[in-house]
């Protein structure tokens, strides 16, 4: 699935987030996790975290958002509508997102901060912009890259397209316009596009917050999606947790039309190109590994894991699961 062009530099921090995974989820770390410090140095990843939520790791992972002081580069959505609150492993498959956007998020943090260790300024249009991409950027290069092994194992990829996507619209029907060119395959019932219109509202409306303009001719907005749901197995009871990601590149003239702040039925062309790919979560491996993922972030950004967790937000929708 991946477009993302890696310098020289950031092919090794991708190479060098492989090395300190895999010895963060063997054995040998499993019986001493403060040595998770020395492997990230071993494999060229200092660790930076630090008291301040702005700095280091921790401050990459605390940026990301549509809070204040934060820029939303990826959204990640649970449809929970077929969830049943009683089945004890799909509640724990649900906990598995969770769990797993945490890892996921905590090393796209360590390679942004790596890629750029000065903290981004995010009051300042040109830096905004440039945050968005390298998160988006990074975590699609982590996620659908099959470079970093163990994400590759547990989230195996399937499907994996790349197109463009071009259509007229208006600001007064672009959302649904939007939702229908992303989500119109999977038939989704009106009242959970809704849901989705409205996590896309607020992603809008924090890009408005922050001013963002161009500081190039045909700088492109990127972000990234990843949509979590519940596949029911034909034949049987068994439902298995699977990821549709969806990785955007919008085109200039087409984010700046759509972030508009002009109330207008003019029409617009929407340009971006898209990329998509679907992941069945292999949970077992997932589980097997989740006690030593926790612990190697822990080291590397100076939190724990509920700290971690609650920065990683997962929206839902379809329930109150």
């Amino acid at each position: 699935m991946t477009n993302t062009q890696l310098n020289a530099k950031q092919q090794a921090i991708l190479e060098s987030l492989d090395g300190l995974v895999a010895s963060a989820a063997s054995r040998e770390v499993a019986n001493g996790v403060s040595r998770v410090l020395n492997l990230a140095k071993t494999h060229g990843l200092m660790a930076a975290a630090s008291g301040d939520d702005q700095g280091g790791v921790f401050g990459m992972l605390n940026a990301q958002g549509t809070g204040p002081k934060q820029a939303p580069a990826q959204t990640s959505v649970a449809n929970v509508s077929n969830v049943n609150p009683q089945d004890s492993y799909q509640m724990q498959q649900l906990s598995d997102i969770l769990t797993m956007e945490s890892f996921i998020g905590g090393l796209i943090a360590l390679a942004v901060y790596h890629d750029h260790p000065q903290p981004y300024d995010l009051t300042q249009t040109s830096e905004v912009m440039a945050f968005i991409g390298a998160w988006a950027t990074w975590r699609n290069a982590i996620l659908t890259g099959n470079k970093v092994n163990l994400i590759a194992q547990i989230l195996p990829l399937s499907g994996a397209t790349g197109s463009s996507m071009n259509f007229k619209s208006t600001s007064a029907t672009f959302h649904a316009d939007l939702l229908a060119q992303l989500f119109g395959a999977m038939s989704l019932p009106q009242a959970e596009v809704t849901e989705l219109d409205g996590f896309l509202t607020q992603l809008a409306n924090a890009l408005k917050d922050l001013k963002i303009t161009s500081t190039r001719q045909s700088q492109s907005l990127r972000h990234f999606l990843s949509y979590y749901y519940f596949d029911p197995v034909q034949g049987s009871d068994l439902k298995l947790l699977k990821v549709r990601m969806i990785y955007l590149q919008v085109d200039q003239s087409a984010w700046e039309a759509a972030l508009s702040s002009k109330v207008s039925v003019s029409t617009f062309s929407f340009n971006s190109s898209v990329y998509t790919a679907t992941a069945t979560l292999n949970d077992g491996l997932a589980q097997q590994n989740y006690t030593n993922i926790f612990n190697s972030m822990q080291q590397l950004t100076g939190k724990d894991a509920d700290t971690i967790k609650k920065l990683v937000n997962v929206k839902t929708i379809g329930g109150n699961a």
